[in-house]
């Protein structure tokens, strides 16, 4: 679910379209895709066979993980973004950079590093 946080942040923060996100910690090659537009949202997670769903409000955005069966509140400023996901009961925060995204999750406590794939 982290790393679908960050591929829908670093979308909408980048405008770019990618498909694949590279997670440094466990050193695999994650597929995501789908749409990350301003009003709408879908996003397949390929491992973990889950789509993410929601819509946008301003910086504000609701999602639903139809495969967990709860609800993430994201906001986005400028680079940064930061949420929180109803499944865990904890927040979670990012920076999309120019090669990739940084997560902090509090459920985890620990940082979190995803590099695009073109």
């Amino acid at each position: 679910m982290r790393a679908c946080m960050a591929y829908i942040a670093a979308r909408l923060i980048t405008k770019r379209d990618f498909i694949f996100l590279f997670d440094c910690q466990r050193n695999v090659q994650l597929k995501l895709c789908g749409r990350c537009h301003e009003q709408k949202i879908a996003v397949t997670d390929h491992e973990d066979k889950a789509e993410i769903t929601g819509s946008t409000s301003g910086d504000s955005i609701t999602l639903y993980h139809h495969k967990e069966c709860h609800y993430i509140e994201m906001n986005i400023f400028q680079n940064r973004f930061g949420g929180y996901d109803h499944g865990t009961c904890c927040h979670f925060s990012g920076e999309v950079k120019e090669d990739g995204v940084f997560v902090y999750d509090f459920s985890e406590t620990g940082h979190f590093e995803y590099k695009f794939c073109p």
